[in-house]
C-alpha cells in the first residue's frame, strides 16, 4: 500500500510500461480561460498553425505563424467553431457545432458564406472534418452510448459544398475522423463509447460491412474519454484524451506505442487535453490543452510528419 501515490494522476495499466513524450509549452493563448478553450488544431500549406479558442458566442479562430506571431483569424459570435479543414485553393471551412452549420473563410479570414448542415430536417452537429477526393467529410457530435443517433457526413464538391450526404450512422456521439494514409480505412472516435472505431473501406470508398468491420480498435480506461485524432504518414494515429491531460500514439491496428503527457501531468494539470494537429514538414507535433490557469499550444516530437492533406495539395 505504500507504494500508490494518493491524489497523483495515473496512467491506465495497459498504457504504463509504454514510452513517455513530455510535451512542452510552445504559446500560451490566454493566461486563465475557464474549460472548455482551445478546439480545432490545424496546419496550412504555408506551415501556419490555426486553433479555436472557444466560448459560446464568442469563438476566436487563431493564427500562430512559424516564426511565433499570434494573431486573430476569424471572430464567431453566433453558436461555437470547433473544428477547421483547409481547401487547397486556401479556402478555410470551420465546424459550427452550436449553430448546425460550416463557414467557410477566405485565406485572410473573411466570411465568404455560411453553409447550414441539416439532413432529412435535423440539424447536425459538425465537429471534426477532413477532406477526401474533394469532399468535405464531418462528424455529427450527438448521440449517446445508449441512443446512437450520430453520425458521418460530408458536403459534396459538386454541390460547391450546398448538398449533405450521409456517409455513416448509428454512431455514439463520433467526434474526430481521419483517413488512413493509403485510402482503405476510416478512423472515428466516440467519445460516448470511450472508444476508436476502424471502418475498413470499398474500391470505391464506400464503408464495408462484414463481421470484422467497423471494430472497436481501441478503447480508453477510465473517465477521462477520447476525443479526436490526427494521422501521420506512416499510419499511426495520435489521439487526444479529454480530461486525461495526455494524449497516446496508437500503431494503423489500435496498438498503443506511446503516451504524451502534458506538464504537470501527475499533478492534474491542463487535464483538458482534446486534440492535437501533426506538422507536414517534419516530425512535430501540437498538442492542445489548458485548464482553469491557462490555455496552451504544446509541441511534441512525433514519430513522422503528418500524412498528405488535401489542403496540402
Amino acid at each position: 500500500m505504500e507504494n500508490i501515490a494518493v491524489n497523483k494522476r495515473h496512467l491506465p495499466p495497459a498504457l504504463r510500461d509504454l514510452p513517455v513524450i513530455r510535451a512542452e509549452v510552445a504559446y500560451t493563448i490566454a493566461p486563465g480561460s475557464p474549460m472548455p478553450s482551445l478546439e480545432g488544431p490545424a496546419f496550412d500549406r504555408q506551415g501556419n498553425f490555426y486553433c479555436c479558442h472557444t466560448a459560446p458566442n464568442n469563438t476566436m479562430i487563431k493564427k500562430i505563424t512559424p516564426d511565433g506571431q499570434i494573431t486573430d483569424f476569424y471572430h464567431c459570435t453566433k453558436g461555437m467553431t470547433v473544428g477547421l479543414a483547409f481547401h487547397k485553393d486556401g479556402r478555410v471551412f470551420a465546424a459550427n457545432m452550436m449553430a448546425h452549420c460550416i463557414h467557410i473563410l477566405s485565406a485572410e479570414g473573411e466570411e465568404i458564406e455560411i453553409v447550414p448542415t441539416f439532413y432529412e430536417g435535423e440539424g447536425l452537429n459538425p465537429d471534426c472534418m477532413v477532406f477526401r477526393n474533394g469532399d468535405l467529410y464531418f462528424t455529427d457530435l450527438r448521440g449517446t452510448f445508449r441512443n446512437p443517433i450520430g453520425g458521418v457526413y460530408y458536403l459534396t464538391a459538386e454541390s460547391g459544398y450546398h448538398t449533405v450526404e450521409k456517409f455513416l450512422g448509428d454512431l455514439a456521439s463520433p467526434d474526430g475522423i481521419g483517413f488512413s494514409p493509403n485510402g482503405r480505412n476510416l478512423y472515428i472516435s466516440e467519445p460516448s463509447s470511450n472508444s476508436t472505431l476502424r471502418f475498413l473501406l470499398m474500391p470505391d470508398g464506400k464503408p464495408r460491412i462484414a463481421q470484422h468491420t467497423p471494430i472497436q480498435m481501441f478503447r480508453n480506461d477510465g473517465a477521462s474519454n477520447v476525443d479526436s485524432h490526427d494521422i501521420d504518414e506512416n499510419g499511426y494515429i495520435y489521439l487526444g484524451i479529454m480530461m486525461g491531460g495526455r494524449a497516446v500514439i496508437l500503431d494503423p491496428d489500435g496498438i498503443p506505442v506511446a503516451n504524451i503527457l502534458v506538464p504537470g501531468f501527475e499533478d492534474g494539470k491542463l487535464l483538458y487535453s482534446p486534440n492535437l494537429a501533426l506538422s507536414r514538414e517534419k516530425a512535430e507535433g501540437y498538442l492542445l490543452a489548458s485548464d482553469s490557469e491557462r490555455a496552451v499550444v504544446l509541441r511534441f516530437p512525433a514519430l513522422a510528419p503528418g500524412r498528405q492533406l488535401y489542403g496540402f495539395e
